[in-house]
């Protein structure tokens, strides 16, 4: 069993503690010294009634069954089907420390009113929010019945469960630089062919982004980069001199990935975890400065 959603998660309450609706309404949360270690603050709300919704949402209902207050407007690292981070509400999601730790971890993903951006001290991601008007909605996740929630992980991963992506697919898996087969980190890529893996993994240093900078390329047989899937392959098609033309001026471009069979070019403006393909004619090219 996983919780989804935490009341106090920066303020545990010992053994003993008691969770009460008064006959005011409001819902409280009190440790075992009597002290208010969270509240709805739903008192003389006109409260009737308290439910658990089978998609997850604790409500707190008035006598015509309108919601005065609910869970779902209060996310803190994970959203249920039918679930959003707002605008004019709670706005993010914030990872939890560790798995045995619920408290606010070190990794958040914040929807404000021209982007939305998950990180630590660094930009991990970025997408353009979905809405109108002064309210942005970011529930709009392609949703099936098999989906159950989206969760913001203690690692910074952004997962879907089930699982809608290969572990492997996972940008961070295997550290700045790593190569991924079969859910294992199993190797470190380099111009003198692969090492063995370790969290210290790095991708080359970068070309200077000058005019006469020269750039160089490494080649790893049989790998694929996370956006592959999601950019189907890339451009194309083009032959593997005119992928290699395409990054090489642009600076951005830290590598390609070229689709011998389909003559398909995916250009990469970061690298991350590399995923080991058992088709060889999908080959990395990584960019690096001699």
């Amino acid at each position: 069993m996983r919780w989804v959603w935490d009341a106090n998660r920066n303020d545990p309450v010992r053994e003993n503690a008691t969770l009460t609706i008064g006959e005011d309404g409001n819902f409280v949360l009190a440790d075992v010294d009597g002290r208010v270690v969270w509240q709805t603050n739903t008192a003389n709300k006109g409260v009737t009634g308290i439910r658990l919704l089978p998609n997850g949402n604790l409500v707190l209902y008035d006598k015509n069954g309108k919601f005065v207050w609910q869970s779902f407007d209060h996310p803190t690292d994970t959203l249920l089907v039918g679930q959003s981070v707002r605008i004019d509400g709670r706005n993010k999601l914030v990872s939890r420390t560790s798995d045995v730790d619920g408290s606010d971890g070190p990794y958040s993903i914040v929807l404000d009113c021209t982007t939305s951006t998950a990180g630590n001290s660094r930009r991990l991601l970025q997408v353009r929010p979905i809405g109108g008007g002064n309210t942005y909605n970011l529930n709009k996740l392609n949703y099936n019945a098999t989906i159950s929630f989206l969760r913001l992980g203690s690692d910074g991963n952004l997962r879907l469960s089930p699982p809608m992506t290969k572990e492997c697919a996972l940008p961070s898996k295997c550290g700045a630089f790593g190569l991924c087969d079969k859910r294992m980190c199993v190797a470190c890529t380099s111009p003198r062919g692969l090492l063995g893996w370790s969290e210290s993994c790095k991708p080359p240093k970068p070309v200077p982004c000058r005019s006469g900078a020269k750039a160089d390329y490494y080649k790893i047989v049989g790998v694929e980069h996370f956006l592959n899937t999601y950019l189907d392959d890339g451009e194309g098609p083009m032959k593997v001199e005119q992928c290699r033309d395409k990054c090489t001026k642009d600076c951005k471009c830290l590598g390609f990935i070229y689709k011998e069979d389909t003559s398909k070019c995916l250009t990469a403006p970061l690298l991350g975890t590399l995923i080991k393909d058992v088709n060889a004619t999908s080959v990395g090219y990584i960019k690096y400065s001699k």
